[in-house]
């Protein structure tokens, strides 16, 4: 792996891993655990990386998180 930003390492491992039937992450949803998918982590990221930037977020603006703590949070990490 030669990377040179987290951004890239991100997608080297969800390309790496992509078919891997071992999830990524796992939250509770209503008292039930949910897994996801590498290639679910990855497209959701990318689907809110695209939302960012249909409301004219630009690479280096400053971006708030006011929540609980939650899964959510890693995607827009």
């Amino acid at each position: 792996m030669n990377t040179k930003t987290i951004a890239e390492l991100f997608v080297t491992i969800t390309d790496t891993y992509n078919q891997s039937s071992k999830p990524v992450y796992r939250y509770k949803k209503n008292l039930q655990y949910v897994d996801v998918s590498f290639s679910e982590l990855r497209t959701t990221v990318q689907k809110l990386a695209y939302a960012l930037e249909s409301l004219g977020l630009q690479r280096g603006d400053k971006v708030a998180l006011l929540s609980e703590n939650r899964y959510e949070w890693v995607l827009a990490d």
